[in-house]
């Protein structure tokens, strides 16, 4: 099936200067590299949504300069721009700490997907945060799955650490063109990553309590992700699904790719990788245990995903170490027959953790239904009665 785009519309967020200065460290270089933004626009008129607060304005917008040789920039302040009746601005009015950042972000998520449906529903959206390192080429694979009818790119998150990669931003300047290779960076895991996405490996001696995904090792290859919440980089909105409850990476996709199944993950990491660059500090209360088991898992899994979260954990994204990948070696074989077989071991169990729990309280009752029951029921973070973020 092709579905061609008519308009590529990249929504990027920042405000305040140091997560503009990180921004232009980490994303922007990223973005200019040259088999994302100008490989995009020598293809389709490509058009940036770029989202900012006033204090911001004048600083963003020097620092964005370098992209409007290559497409139409659209600036939105935060103090004007509404959104369902009230300004992004307004929306915020009361919240406090991270919860500002996931409802700014969720607002101009809003604000995009409107804009991308002006002319109808063939218009394909990215959704750029300011802190993520995009591997050279990205853009281009996921527009390329878009062109040929997936309804959404989506790929296993890691969060870099923002202190152990500090000679990156200075790596990826001197990279030229091309970009930093996605192995160069990938050759330095976990050592790299931020303490809780080292958490996800499943020879992990203390294994995270909220995985977005699980990583196993493919021998001195790379390793092999599966993913619960994979980030999402590329999508295509539908007048008939246009808003969601809790952050684009929880529900919206699964939500769009509901009935056409066009929902697709890489093969690998050199076709696409995104990371995030996260401080320390950040999510450092983040709860880990003592080491992956089937019962903590399936305790998760039923508490905090729906169903419809197994169609991505089906599909193996493998990450490669060195250029050559060695994609034919059994080891990836095999570790892709592994962990399917321990995903569907958990959730096999799960079927047997169903029947042990108590019929009578209404808590398990929601919990069944969220997990077993269609998206409609899902509890997702913000439809919670105490919202709760995502820790990993």
């Amino acid at each position: 099936m092709s579905a061609m785009s008519r308009i590529t519309n990249i929504a990027i967020v920042a405000w305040d200067k140091s997560f503009i200065d990180k921004f232009a460290a980490f994303t922007l270089p990223c973005l200019l590299s040259d088999q994302n933004l100008p490989a995009l626009t020598k293809q389709r008129p490509v058009r940036l949504l770029i989202y900012t607060d006033r204090a911001s304005y004048h600083y963003f917008r020097n620092i964005c300069r370098p992209l409007e040789q290559y497409a139409d920039c659209y600036f939105h302040i935060f103090d004007e721009t509404i959104v369902d009746g009230e300004t992004i601005e307004k929306s915020v009015t009361g919240l406090s700490g991270s919860a500002i950042k996931h409802e700014i972000d969720r607002r101009i998520q809003f604000h995009a997907i409107d804009k991308s449906l002006v002319s109808g529903d063939q218009e394909t959206l990215f959704i750029i945060n300011q802190d993520l390192f995009i591997s050279n080429g990205s853009l281009s694979y996921a527009q390329a799955r878009m062109d040929a009818g997936a309804d959404a790119v989506l790929i296993p998150l890691l969060r870099l650490s923002l202190e152990a990669s500090i000679e990156l931003p200075e790596q990826i300047a001197n990279s030229g063109p091309g970009g930093l290779s996605a192995w160069r960076l990938c050759d330095r895991f976990p050592q790299i990553l931020h303490p809780v996405s080292q958490s996800f490996f499943v020879n992990s001696p203390e294994f995270c309590t909220y995985p977005t995904a699980i990583f196993w090792p493919a021998d001195q290859f790379g390793w092999l992700a599966r993913a619960f919440f994979p980030y999402t980089l590329a999508l295509r909105p539908r007048a008939d699904c246009r808003r969601f409850d809790s952050t684009i990476d929880y529900d919206y996709a699964l939500n769009l790719t509901a009935t056409s199944g066009r929902a697709v993950i890489p093969e690998n990491s050199n076709q696409a990788i995104v990371l995030k660059v996260t401080t320390e500090d950040y999510l450092r209360a983040a709860q880990t245990t003592c080491t992956l088991s089937k019962n903590r898992l399936a305790h998760f899994v039923l508490a905090e995903t729906n169903r419809a979260h197994r169609k991505f954990l089906k599909q193996p994204f493998r990450i490669f170490r060195s250029p050559d990948e060695n994609e034919d070696h059994p080891v990836w074989k095999a570790v892709e027959a592994q962990s399917l077989e321990h995903v569907d071991e958990m959730y096999r169990f799960l079927e047997v953790l169903k029947e042990k729990l108590p019929k009578d309280s209404p808590e398990t009752q929601d919990i069944l239904t969220s997990h077993f029951g269609d998206l409609s029921h899902y509890l997702s973070p913000m439809r919670r009665a105490i919202p709760r973020g995502d820790p990993c």
